[in-house]
C-alpha cells in the first residue's frame, strides 16, 4: 500500500543524539523535545492557494486542510488540465482518507468535497466534520519508523508523565495489546525514571495495516510535577545507595544492594492481603525506597533500580510464590544469571531466595521460564557465614570512577562497621548451605502479593 504523505511532527532532541534504549541510565535526565514540521506537500501553492495536478497530490492538499483545523474556508485548486474527473476523484479521496489515511482516520468523521470549474483551473471546497481532536493534537504527531524509535518516544513521554502521546507508525505491525505491553515493559526496565505505571489505553487509526497513527492515554493520579518530584527524590536515594557500594566486587555489590533494601523497607501486609494495582505506591521502587513499605514487586523495582544505577544486568521477574503473585528479579554476575528474591529475603533471611538457581526455586515459585533468562550459575550465598563488611569506605570518598575499579569492599548485615569480620568470612561459596543454616522456602508462608 502506497504511504500517503501527511502533516505531521518531527521530534527534535535536544543535545546529543539518540542513546541506546535500555542499559543507559542517564536516557531521561533532563531530556527536552521540541517539534517543527516535516511535511513538505507536492502540490504546488498558486497565489497562497494549494493546486494540485496529480491525485496523489490532491490528497496531499486534502490532508493539508484536515491538519490545518480552523474556520477559514478549506479551498484549494487543481490543474486545468488534471487527467482524470475531477469531482470523482475528490468524492474518492474524501471517501478514503477517512478510512485508510492514518491523520483522516484520526480526526475526521466524514467530508464532502464540491468542484467547481473556474476559467483556468478547478476551484475544490472542502466540507469537513471532525471527531474530537484539536489542532493541537494534530500538530504534535509524532513520527516514528520502527519499535525502537517507538519505545524511546514512549520512555520520554512515560518520563515526563505526559498524559498522551500520539505518533504516526510507519511499517510497525502490532496490535493494540502489543502496543500496551511495550508501556508496561518499558515501565519495568526503567524504575529509576518512571517513578509509576500510568493505566494506558491505545487506540489505532485505521484499525488495520502497518502505517497506522497510535493514540497513547496514560492515567495518572497525581500531577506530572508531583511525580516529577517523586522522581528526583528517588534518584537522590538511589544515587546515596549505590555510592555506599563503591568498591566492593560484583558479588558482594549484589548482597550489599539487597541489604540495603532490606533495611530501608518493611513489607507491607496489609497492602499485599488485598487486591491492589501498580499505582499503589507499594509496589514501586519508591514505595521501597522512599515510604519505606512494599509489596514484592516494589521490592523488586527497588533492586533493579539500584542494579540499573550500576550496570548490573538485573531484569524483574513476574510469576508466582506458592500460587500467590510475585514478584522478584533476576540478575547477571560473571556470564551467569541467578534469581534474587529480596522481599522473600526480608521476611525468611537470605539464605532462603538469594543467588538461586531455577532447580533451587521451581518447588515454590513459577515464572515464564520462555521469557526470562535460565539461572544455573555456579555460585551459591553461604547462609552460615557472616556479611562482610571489611573494608567501608565512605561515598564522599570514592569517585564514581571507582565503579569500574573494584576492591573487596563490602558491608555488614545487621552490624556496624566497626564490628564487621574480615573479607575472608565472606558469605558467597560455590556449595549450597546445609539444611541446618538456612530454612526451606517450603517451610514457610508468605503473604500472597
Amino acid at each position: 500500500m502506497r504511504a500517503i504523505k501527511a502533516r505531521v511532527i518531527a521530534l527534535i532532541l535536544a543535545g546529543a543524539g539518540l542513546a541506546t534504549l535500555f542499559g543507559c541510565g542517564s536516557i531521561l535526565d533532563d531530556e527536552t523535545w521540541s517539534v517543527s514540521p516535516a511535511f513538505e506537500p507536492s502540490a504546488s501553492p498558486v497565489g497562497g492557494v494549494m493546486e494540485a495536478g496529480t491525485y496523489d497530490e490532491i490528497e496531499d492538499c486534502i490532508l493539508d486542510l484536515i491538519v490545518s483545523r480552523d474556520d477559514k474556508e478549506k479551498i484549494f485548486r487543481v490543474n486545468i488540465n488534471y487527467d482524470g474527473d475531477v469531482q470523482r476523484d475528490i468524492d474518492r479521496a474524501c471517501n478514503d482518507i477517512p478510512k485508510y489515511n492514518p491523520v483522516g482516520a484520526y480526526a475526521v468523521l466524514e467530508m464532502v468535497g464540491t468542484v467547481k470549474q473556474i476559467i483556468s483551473y478547478y476551484e475544490v471546497e472542502l466540507s469537513i466534520a471532525y471527531k474530537d481532536v484539536t489542532k493541537e493534537q494534530l500538530q504534535s504527531i509524532i513520527t516514528v519508523t520502527n519499535e525502537s524509535d517507538l519505545d524511546y518516544k514512549l520512555l520520554v513521554s512515560l518520563g515526563q508523565y505526559a498524559r498522551s502521546l500520539t505518533v504516526l507508525a510507519y511499517g510497525i505491525g502490532m496490535t493494540e495489546d502489543e502496543a500496551r505491553k511495550h508501556v508496561i515493559s518499558l515501565y519495568y526496565d526503567n524504575p529509576r525514571n518512571i517513578v509509576i505505571m500510568p493505566v494506558t489505553t491505545v487506540d489505532f487509526y485505521p484499525k488495520f495495516g502497518t502505517d497506522r497513527i497510535m493514540a497513547f492515554t496514560f492515567g495518572l493520579r497525581s500531577e506530572a510535577s508531583t511525580l516529577e518530584a517523586m522522581g528526583q527524590s528517588l534518584k537522590d536515594a538511589v544515587r546515596d545507595i549505590t555510592d555506599s557500594v563503591l568498591g566492593a566486587d560484583a558479588q558482594n555489590v549484589l548482597l550489599l544492594l539487597a541489604q540495603r533494601v532490606m533495611e530501608m523497607t518493611k513489607y507491607d501486609e496489609e497492602t499485599a492481603a488485598g487486591e491492589y494495582s501498580n499505582q499503589n505506591q507499594s509496589a514501586t521502587a519508591y514505595g521501597a525506597l522512599i515510604n519505606g513499605s512494599a509489596v514484592s514487586e516494589g521490592y523488586a523495582m527497588a533492586y533493579k533500580a539500584l542494579c540499573d544505577q550500576l550496570g548490573i544486568d538485573c531484569t524483574v521477574v513476574l510469576g508466582q510464590y506458592k500460587g500467590a503473585i510475585h514478584a522478584w528479579n533476576i540478575v547477571g554476575l560473571d556470564g551467569y544469571y541467578y534469581h534474587v528474591d529480596v522481599s522473600n529475603c526480608d521476611l525468611y533471611g537470605l539464605d532462603t531466595a538469594f543467588l538461586k538457581n531455577d532447580d533451587d526455586m521451581k518447588d515454590d515459585y513459577v515464572w515464564d521460564t520462555d521469557v526470562y533468562e535460565v539461572c544455573d550459575g555456579p555460585i551459591t550465598y553461604n547462609g552460615a557465614a557472616a556479611i562482610p563488611a571489611a573494608v567501608v569506605t565512605s561515598s564522599a570518598a570514592i569517585s564514581r570512577e571507582a565503579k569500574s575499579e573494584p576492591s573487596d569492599e563490602a558491608s555488614a548485615d545487621n552490624t556496624s562497621a566497626d564490628e564487621t569480620p574480615t573479607a575472608s568470612e565472606a558469605p558467597m561459596a560455590s556449595e549450597a548451605p546445609t539444611a541446618s543454616e538456612a530454612p526451606a522456602a517450603s517451610e514457610t508462608t508468605a503473604p500472597a502479593d
